[in-house]
């Protein structure tokens, strides 16, 4: 019986996931036309240069990290900037960062029908279905999360085990503020656990060393390429 009930929880679990990922695509496959704020960002994708990407505002008054946006430009030109190619790589981020929260979700949800109802609100949910396919950074905001919750999860082990991995990781992370702004607030959290660790332990100051310069590096190019461009003016008026 217990064989039984745990064959067609999983047997419903999959179904929901794949249902999640199918709506993904149809709304991907359906190529509706662009909203609004689509048509502002998808200006300055097609006609800026990279001077321009990386050292103009953009042409309407819209908030985006100009290195996503940028690498959205460079796939999307190999297909004559088609619909499909301009939101293909949030539907990537989605469905990458909807497979991470799974994961992260096992190590909270211990009761599996709190896992399930986890994973029912992804299909539930407008936004994440919206943004799945739509010429936004949101999708992108998602996998950073998810990246940053996954290594919290992990942080401390990486650190006992003092490999070379967890000095990567400290020094790529930071990184990811230049595609996703989230990545900046989500950064403080493994900055206050290495604060607290070099407290407890001596070694633990040359990995906030580490993270430190790098966050401090990723937030200076960010400003210089990215946030300083931003239509301040034009938002607060």
């Amino acid at each position: 019986m217990l064989k039984t009930r745990h064959k067609i929880f999983l047997s419903v679990l999959f179904f929901v996931v794949a249902w999640y990922i199918f709506l993904c695509l149809m709304h991907l496959y359906q190529q509706r036309s662009m909203w609004n704020d689509e048509i502002a960002v998808f200006k300055s994708v097609k006609t800026y240069s990279v001077e321009h990407m990386f050292g103009s505002n953009l042409m309407a008054v819209q908030v985006f990290p100009r290195a996503y946006l940028f690498l959205i430009q460079q796939f999307s030109k190999a297909f004559d900037f088609s619909l499909w190619s301009l939101r293909l790589p949030s539907f990537v981020c989605m469905i990458a960062a909807f497979l991470l929260w799974l994961k992260i979700a096992q190590y909270g949800l211990k009761d599996r029908w709190q896992y399930l109802a986890f994973v029912c609100s992804w299909p539930a949910s407008g936004m994440l279905l919206y943004y799945s396919a739509e010429l936004k950074q949101y999708s992108m905001d998602v996998l950073t999360a998810a990246l940053f919750i996954l290594f919290l999860y992990h942080q401390d082990d990486l650190q006992k085990n003092k490999n070379g991995r967890y000095m990567v990781f400290l020094i790529l992370l930071p990184a990811l503020g230049m595609l996703s702004y989230t990545a900046f607030i989500m950064a403080m959290l493994p900055l206050y656990n290495l604060i607290v660790s070099s407290v407890r332990e001596r070694t633990g100051w040359k990995y906030l060393c580490i993270y430190a310069v790098s966050l401090a590096i990723f937030v200076g190019l960010s400003y210089f390429f990215d946030m300083r461009l931003r239509p301040v003016s034009a938002v607060t008026s």
